[in-house]
């Protein structure tokens, strides 16, 4: 029989495994919750996974910033899926995935087992997720680069903007009429 889990992929611990072992397990920010996660975000209580027919339900609990599952926000009761990411708010999202009780256990990955359903003439059973965590998030080096960008071309203008000022006045015969500057050109 497998076991299920949750994987933080984003929020404030990466790759953090939670068990799901009750029957009825609650997430929320409160100590008292069976997976607390600490993130502004993420209610008190924000919701409830309920155990039922071999998997895991999950409902929102009236929480500020929802719930969603595979982007969706949840509106009612939702029965889980491996490979489903369940958010709270916009930065915290847990991966959900089946676990093998036993570790010595040898587990048909996905081609293993479409090849085998093909000969048999089954359904490909749902392939099981390893329980390894997944990468960390790339780096935000987009925003930095956009930073430097904006930079050059503030710099790019003020150099534009002090080498056509004098472009135009030398154009136009303004010197003399710049006050201060018409005695240094000896203007009358």
């Amino acid at each position: 029989m497998a076991g299920f889990q949750l994987v933080m992929r984003s929020g404030p611990t990466p790759g953090k495994v939670y068990s799901l072992k009750n029957d009825e397990m609650f997430i929320g920010r409160d100590v008292g919750n069976d997976i607390v996660i600490n993130d502004t975000e993420v209610s008190r209580r924000h919701s409830r996974l309920s155990m039922q027919a071999g998997g895991y339900i999950i409902e929102d609990l009236g929480s500020t910033n929802g719930t969603a599952v595979n982007g969706d926000r949840l509106t009612s009761r939702h029965v889980l899926r491996v490979g489903e990411v369940v958010s709270f708010g916009e930065h915290v999202a847990l991966v959900f995935e089946a676990v093998a009780d036993d570790k010595e256990a040898t587990v048909a990955g996905p081609r293993t087992a479409r090849k085998a359903s093909i000969e048999s003439g089954q359904a490909a059973p749902a392939p099981v997720r390893a329980s390894t965590p997944p990468p960390p998030p790339p780096a935000k080096s987009a925003k930095k680069s956009s930073n430097w960008v904006v930079i050059l071309l503030v710099v790019l203008a003020i150099l534009c903007f002090c080498v056509a000022i004098p472009v135009i006045i030398d154009y136009l015969d303004l010197w003399c009429s710049i006050p201060g500057v018409n005695s240094l050109l000896g203007c009358s």
